[in-house]
């Protein structure tokens, strides 16, 4: 940073990681009077790496932002202040990222539709034969939940005399054995 009292400049190169770390560490000394010391700016270097040199600049603003509030709040920013709220500001940016990722467009299989006269009974023989191998309590837990619509939890544990928890683990159970029994009546994907 210069000797005069002039905002910090921005990296020409925004996918430069170094000097993306070295830019916040001329903004936090200079709106915050704070100044880093080397240790600090390479875990500020190891954030960015972590979320990739394409969100660096947005790492660099709301690690500011983070910094600003902590300020406004009356807290004193400190390096270890200062690291946390570019660990929370890197999470927030990674869980982000990973739920607005694009995904190709996903491969349609041909499926083969059955009448449907041919699928309504195809299912009532899948549930026949769950009901069939499970024991009277899950038969009845299946059929209140599944087939009657009662999905209030607490009151089916106090109908079958079961806890929630219970009730909870033989659905997920129930689901379980009713998936695995799914898969392997399935042709794989791959087959067709």
């Amino acid at each position: 940073m210069s000797s005069d009292l002039s905002y910090p400049t921005p990296p020409a190169d925004k996918r430069n990681l170094e000097a993306q770390a070295r830019y916040l560490s001329e903004l936090i000394s200079f709106i915050f009077k704070l100044p880093l010391s080397e240790a600090t700016i390479h875990a500020l270097r190891r954030y960015f790496a972590r979320v990739g040199p394409e969100n660096s600049e947005d790492l660099v603003a709301a690690i500011l932002l983070e910094c600003w509030e902590a300020h406004r709040s009356e807290t004193t920013l400190t390096e270890q202040e200062l690291i946390r709220a570019a660990d929370r500001v890197r999470q927030r940016l990674i869980r982000e990222t990973k739920r607005t990722v694009l995904t190709g467009t996903p491969e349609v299989t041909p499926s083969h539709d059955l009448p449907p006269e041919e699928e309504v009974s195809f299912v009532l023989r899948e549930f026949q034969s769950i009901l069939e191998r499970s024991s009277p309590e899950e038969a009845l837990l299946f059929q209140r939940y599944y087939l009657d619509g009662q999905r209030d939890i607490r009151a089916l544990s106090e109908e079958l005399h079961m806890s929630p928890a219970t009730v909870y683990r033989r659905l997920s159970q129930i689901r379980a054995n009713f998936l695995s029994r799914r898969e392997a009546l399935e042709p794989p994907h791959w087959a067709d």
